[in-house]
This record gives structure tokens, C-alpha cells and sequence, in this order.
């Protein structure tokens, strides 16, 4: 154990809370946190209305624990922790159920799914001293004011010991076999805007049971396929001789029995796609398949498939080498990081498909994408600095010093393994395979957009000189009808030396024709021209 006293959970609330209402300002981040854990857990009741409840037990396991024995003697075959993993569903329960290890050759992983209860969040925290920066980072949609009032200052170096990573699930859902207008799309995003705006304000006001999945960005990419974003925060810690890693997702229980939102209307014809995650030699591995059966058969009464990232607690680490699990942290958690890697990359892939249809749209003269580049540029941003965060929190993470943070660092390997190191290496290059892809996505959007605006201004000049054409073919008659005009009009005057005598018709030709002449020359020939055989005479 550290060398610090021991926290109650309420002395651990009373801590966040005199912290946040520092004069100073420090604790300010901390605000919607220390709110949330001195807040009551709120009921559903009849009406939609909302009252305070008692803690009682989520649906699913809101915690779950694996302890793992570093250094153990095992054989080559010996895989995953050296524990079962113990599920709970009540703060009591895991408060009374464990232990903080103590023993240098013990680790633990702590894997908490969907949304938290004021009382799990203070058992854990009391239990295990635990950052409360961690906490307000995940939950920071408690502090929607910050970035209004005073932008949230966090640079990636005060928190080397949190990495927040992005899953990203695609859903499809069935819709009519027709095309598409983008206004039509357009139509739909603005209705996703409003409906998340009514989730977020949900999710504000706590209505939210323990262990609901928490869904941070919804996107509709185009008329079939849409995005869920979620967030994983990973903190690793030392506890006494060694460490303990806490890992929060945003997927909890099905989304069909959470808060509804965008990706709620017509459940039965939406589909949520598994991430698919593959290594070499997996389909001849008789242990992953019978871990994938185990943990389908837990979540068979939920109403679809769930989702791949609400199935990582469960049979966690059955790739794992038992041997090698004093290899370091990197090595453990290698699965949370290739999750999201893997499910930002179908992301981006399903980006570029849907990139692709457009920019063909821009190459047919068709100008209604403009409004898709630029969502789809806003979507890219906020993914590209996602990734450029999780690189740079991993890259504090690899550079800590293992002095001062035991067991963090991997460890070197003997001769003929594959070093330890180069899981983080790997790890890396995978975030940094999809930064790029992110980026190239950016590059060809931006290109389509500046190819579309060309394009436009091109059609806008195309139209203005056909408009200009037509204006002087009116004007050409006008030269030739205003002079007709004109000796009709002339001849039908009530002057009695027209009326005199009856007039032939070729007097209004002697008369039409050297006033048409004379109106021609002025509309084709300019005055220099018309001037220049006087000159030349005058010369």
C-alpha cells in the first residue's frame, strides 16, 4: 500500500469537494464531479418522471475484477490471469468481496462498463485512492459549461498515467432501395443533432441507470450506414508492490434497454457490426473460440447482437501467456488498444467509401455534396485529434521511469522472444497507420471541396455567358423591332399632312428601311469606325 491514510468513501467525496471549491480556481475541473458523487441515483417512474432511489443492482456486472500473479511458473500452453474474473453488481458486494493486493507478484485489472452510480465511484475511489482526474476526464460531459465559459487546460503531460482511446461501431440499417437526395440526408443529420442534444441533456441530469451504455458522438455517414462513438479511459496506478489498471467503457448494457437516442428509431431494422479483430493463427486456436462461445452465451438475452466492445471484460486475456505476463502493462492490455485500432479503422474505411460515392457525385457536375464534404471533414478532425492525443498519452506512458512506477515498464526479453517493447511498438504503429489514413481522408475531402467550389464557379460562369448570349440575341431584335416600331408609330400620327392624301405602302418601306440601315450600323460598327472614311477624306 502507498504510505497515505486510507479514504472512506466519504471522506474520499469530501476531498473532490473542498478541492473543487478552492478560491483559486484549481479544483474547478473537478466541479460537475464533486456534484455528481454528492447526487442521489435517480428512478424511472410512471410518466417518464424521475425520483431518488436507493442503490440497487445493475442489469449486467458494473464491475469486473481479474487479478494477475506476475512471475508465475507455468507451462507454454498456461494462458489468461491466474483468477477467475469476479463480477459485481453492487458497490457493497465489492467492497466487502476484495482486497487491495499488497504482494509484489499480484496486479489487478478493474474493468467498469457503461454509467456509474455517486456510490461505486466512492467505493472505488476510497478503496484504491484513486485519481480523481480519471474520473472527471471520462465523465466529462458533467462540465458542458467548461469550454463556454473557460476552456478545460489538460496537456497530455499531467496525465501520463491516463489514456483515453475512441471505439467506433458501424451500424447499417435498412432503408428503401432508392436514391438518396442529399437534401434528404442533410434532413436526417439535423434530426441526429436534435436528438443527441435531448441525450446529452439526459445524461446531464443523471437519468441514467448504473451500467447503461454511453454513447458520446452519433454520425449518419450516408442513407445506409451510421457511427456510434465511445470512449475507453484507461489509468494504471502503483499499488503497493505493484500496480493496478483501471479500465472505464462506454459499453454497457444493450442499447435497447438504455437511454434512447438517434440510433433508437426503428430497432428492428437497425444492425450494429461486430469490430473485427483478427490475429495470426486464430482460426486454428481451439481457445478463442470456445472464450467467443462463453461470452456470446452470457449476453444471449439481449434483443440484437452486442456490441464487440461490451464483450472485452469478459473471458479478458485468453490470448495471454501466463509466463509472459511480467512483461509489462503494455503486453496485458494489448486487446484494449487493438479494439480501438481496429474499429477506427473500419471507420475510416467506411469514411472513404462513402468519400468516394460523393467525389464521383462532384465529377458529374453535381454540386450537392458540398454540405457531405464539409460533415465528413468536421468528422475527421475530431477523430484525427482523438488519435493524435492517444499517441502522445502513450508515448508519456512508455517514457515513465520504471523507478518511479513499478512494474509499468516491460520488461526486456530473453534471447529468442520477441522483445516486450515491441507491443507499445506495434501499438503505435497501428494509432499512427490510422492517423495517416485520417489525415489522407482530410487531404482528398479538402481536395473535393475546393474541386466542388472550381466547379461551381466554372457552371456559375458557364450559365452567366450562355445568359449573356441570350441578352444579345434580345438585343439584336430589339435593333431590329424599336426601328419598325418606330415608322408604324410614325406613320400613325394625327397630322393633317399624313391625313391629306392616301399613302402608298411603299412610302413606309422608302422610310422603314434607312432607319433599320441607320440603327444597324450604330448597333455593329463603333464610332471610330463608322467616323474613319470622313478622316481618311478629310486627309
Amino acid at each position: 500500500m502507498n504510505n497515505l491514510k486510507a479514504f472512506t468513501s466519504n471522506e474520499y467525496e469530501r476531498a473532490i469537494s473542498d478541492f473543487s471549491k478552492l478560491r483559486t480556481g484549481e479544483g474547478e475541473i473537478h466541479e460537475g464531479l464533486a456534484e455528481f458523487l454528492n447526487s442521489e441515483p435517480l428512478a424511472v417512474n410512471s410518466g417518464n418522471s424521475y425520483s431518488t432511489q436507493p442503490e440497487i443492482a445493475s442489469e449486467e456486472p458494473f464491475l469486473t475484477l481479474y487479478e494477475l500473479c506476475l512471475n508465475q511458473p507455468a507451462g507454454p500452453e498456461a494462458r489468461g490471469p491466474c483468477t477467475k474474473p469476479q463480477d459485481f453488481q453492487t458497490p457493497n458486494e465489492f467492497y466487502e468481496s476484495t482486497q487491495v493486493s499488497d504482494q509484489e507478484v499480484t496486479a489487478q485489472i478493474l474493468f467498469l462498463r457503461g454509467y456509474p452510480s455517486p456510490r461505486w465511484l466512492k467505493v472505488i475511489g476510497a478503496k484504491y485512492r484513486l485519481e480523481p482526474d480519471f474520473l472527471a476526464k471520462h465523465l466529462d460531459f458533467l462540465n458542458p459549461s467548461a469550454s463556454e465559459d473557460l476552456p478545460v487546460v489538460r496537456l497530455p503531460t499531467s496525465l501520463a498515467h491516463v489514456i483515453q482511446l475512441c471505439i467506433t461501431t458501424i451500424g447499417s440499417r435498412d432503408c428503401e432501395k432508392r436514391n438518396y437526395k442529399q437534401d434528404e440526408i442533410d434532413s436526417i443529420r439535423k434530426q441526429d443533432k436534435a436528438d443527441m442534444i435531448l441525450y446529452s441533456s439526459k445524461l446531464l441530469k443523471g437519468m441514467f441507470k448504473v451500467g447503461n451504455a454511453i454513447v458520446r458522438h452519433y454520425s449518419t455517414l450516408d442513407k445506409t450506414f451510421f457511427a456510434l462513438e465511445q470512449k475507453v479511459s484507461i489509468h494504471i496506478q502503483n499499488q503497493g508492490k505493484s500496480w493496478v489498471a483501471f479500465v472505464w467503457i462506454d459499453s454497457g448494457n444493450d442499447l435497447d434497454r438504455s437511454i434512447q437516442g438517434p440510433w433508437s428509431h426503428d430497432p428492428g431494422q437497425i444492425r450494429l457490426h461486430p469490430i473485427i479483430m483478427y490475429s495470426s493463427m486464430d482460426a486454428l486456436d481451439p481457445t478463442i473460440l470456445e472464450s467467443t462461445k462463453l461470452r456470446l452465451q452470457k449476453y444471449s438475452n439481449w434483443s440484437k447482437q452486442p456490441q464487440t466492445a461490451a464483450l472485452l471484460p469478459l473471458g479478458y486475456g485468453s490470448k495471454l501467456r501466463s509466463e509472459k505476463l511480467d512483461r509489462g502493462i503494455m503486453y496485458i492490455l494489448y486487446d484494449i488498444f487493438s479494439m480501438s485500432a481496429y474499429s477506427e479503422s473500419q471507420f475510416l474505411i467506411q469514411v472513404d467509401s462513402t468519400l468516394r460515392k460523393t467525389l464521383e457525385n462532384v465529377n458529374e457536375d453535381r454540386f450537392d455534396g458540398f454540405t457531405n464534404l464539409t460533415f465528413l471533414r468536421k468528422l475527421l478532425h475530431r477523430h484525427i485529434q482523438q488519435t493524435q492525443m492517444a499517441i502522445i498519452a502513450l508515448k508519456n506512458f512508455q517514457s515513465l521511469d520504471s523507478s518511479d512506477h513499478r512494474g509499468f515498464k516491460e520488461s526486456p526479453a530473453t534471447s529468442g522472444e520477441v522483445k516486450a517493447g515491441t507491443t507499445t511498438m506495434w501499438i503505435l504503429q497501428d494509432l499512427n497507420s490510422n492517423l495517416e489514413y485520417a489525415k489522407a481522408l482530410d487531404k482528398q475531402s479538402q481536395e473535393g471541396i475546393t474541386v466542388l467550389m472550381s466547379s461551381a464557379s466554372i457552371a456559375e460562369s458557364r450559365k452567366a455567358m450562355a445568359l449573356q448570349e441570350r441578352i444579345g440575341k434580345l438585343t439584336l431584335l430589339a435593333f431590329l423591332f424599336v426601328p419598325l416600331s418606330f415608322t408604324t408609330s410614325f406613320f400613325g400620327m394625327n397630322f393633317k399632312e399624313l391625313n391629306a392624301q392616301v399613302m402608298s405602302i411603299w412610302t413606309w418601306f422608302v422610310m422603314a428601311i434607312p432607319v433599320i440601315a441607320v440603327t444597324q450600323i450604330a448597333y455593329f460598327c463603333t464610332v471610330e469606325q463608322v467616323t474613319a472614311p470622313f478622316r481618311r477624306l478629310r486627309d
